[in-house]
């Protein structure tokens, strides 16, 4: 009987070790990531600089990038106070601040 609650109690616990270790990412990976995030935002600067209001679907064309990331950077560009916000939902667009 104490064989099976030892095995019952090692396969929980190398279980729940291995759903909670962090997961080590390749070198440099988040790097790579951040130097691309940087191009972007600039990117996203020059494509705004001659334009009184722009939206989050014109940016993400001219990127190419997912919704989720342009919500990002829009997010990021707002924090630092290059953009602002007008509206919310479908009719939203950005100016700049």
């Amino acid at each position: 009987m104490n064989f099976i609650w030892g095995l019952i109690t090692g396969v929980v616990l190398s279980t729940g070790m291995c759903l909670l270790w962090p997961k080590k990412k390749p070198a440099g990976f988040n790097n790579v990531d951040e130097a691309k995030k940087d191009q972007n935002l600039e990117k996203i600067e020059e494509f705004i600089a001659d334009k009184d209001k722009f939206t989050n679907d014109e940016l993400q064309n001219f990127l190419g990038v997912s919704d989720s990331t342009i919500g990002r950077y829009l997010e990021d560009l707002e924090h630092l106070g290059k953009i602002t916000q007008v509206g919310d939902g479908p009719d939203t667009y950005y100016t700049k601040s």
